[in-house]
């Protein structure tokens, strides 16, 4: 199993004589193991590399202005003004936003394969089951299942309701402002 840098699964391996090691009603509960163990790692080794880097785009330094050194000139007052103004928000904001992320873990959610025949559960703990129909799974090619399992992973992951969750305005511009130190620096005219 193959998570990406966000923890979504992006590949799942069967090799082709898996019958021999597995048998077929125990597959559903290895991949459920193995899915939960490689999210597990990928958030292991989130924290020893430190914490994530904002994924949208930085907002370019020019935008910010630049108050050329004069911190009570128009373009630092104007951006102290905007940053007072987000962090008397931002702590409501930040609540509200961290109990809708927890409600929308908590909530399950079930990915199913476009044949039908693969189901994935995800709830607040990661995976929670992932059932393979028996019948084709007795005559489905290694390179069937493979295909057919990862797609039932992803439209789990895509259906979770905290996807579609947008960080509040403060959260989101005050990372933005963040993202590049030396601009806003200047911007407060505090930089050269």
């Amino acid at each position: 199993m193959t998570v990406d840098q966000s923890g979504l699964v992006v590949d799942v391996t069967i090799v082709e004589r898996w019958r021999d090691s597995v048998p077929p009603r125990e597959l559903g509960e290895l991949l459920r193991t193995t899915a939960n163990t490689a999210l597990l790692e990928r958030v292991t080794a989130q924290l020893a590399e430190g914490a994530p880097r904002p994924s949208g785009p930085a907002q370019p330094a020019a935008a910010l202005g630049d108050a050329g050194g004069d911190p009570a000139g128009v373009v630092a007052r104007g951006l102290k003004q905007e940053l007072q103004h987000l962090l008397a928000r931002f702590d409501t904001e930040l609540e509200q936003y961290r109990a809708e992320l927890t409600k929308a873990a908590q909530t399950p959610t079930t990915g199913v394969a476009a044949n039908g025949v693969v189901s994935v559960s995800l709830g607040g703990n990661g995976f929670t089951a992932v059932e393979l129909e028996p019948a084709w799974l007795h005559t489905a090619r290694h390179t069937e299942i493979r295909v057919t399992v990862l797609s039932a992973f992803q439209d789990a992951q895509r259906r979770t309701a905290h996807a579609a969750i947008a960080p509040p305005a403060s959260v989101a511009r005050l990372v933005e402002l963040g993202s590049d130190p030396q601009a806003l620096l200047r911007a407060l005219g505090l930089g050269g």
